[in-house]
């Protein structure tokens, strides 16, 4: 196999296309929360080209990633530790969304009352 291949194997592995689509549609959110017209916003979500992206993400890892590098991450995503991994990120990556939002209310709440 080569090296592109195994980067999307492990795209597979780790649910990149999954995490890439969440990504997109938080931006578009972010779009539209700028003040940018949902029909707008709306036909850039039917227009944008996930493989697209998926294709420039590999290619940007397969920058950074030797191939063995790319075989060892495999590998661990197989082994129970990484399976957890890939189970708790998200959970993770939530509780610290929500932990940011709320240190940044605290600071804004006391930049506010000085």
């Amino acid at each position: 196999m080569d090296k592109m291949a195994n980067i999307g194997s492990l795209f597979e592995t780790i649910n990149m296309r999954t995490k890439m689509q969440l990504a997109v549609l938080q931006m578009f959110e972010v779009i539209q929360q700028q003040g940018v017209e949902a029909e707008a916003v709306s036909m850039m979500k039917n227009h944008f080209d996930v493989n697209a992206l998926t294709k420039a993400i590999i290619s940007i890892w397969a920058k950074y990633y030797s191939d063995s590098d790319i075989m060892g991450l495999l590998q661990f995503y197989q082994t129970p530790t990484g399976k957890k991994m890939l189970e708790v990120e998200p959970l993770i990556q939530k509780e610290t969304e929500l932990a940011t939002q709320q240190l940044l209310q605290a600071t804004i709440e006391k930049l506010s009352a000085e």
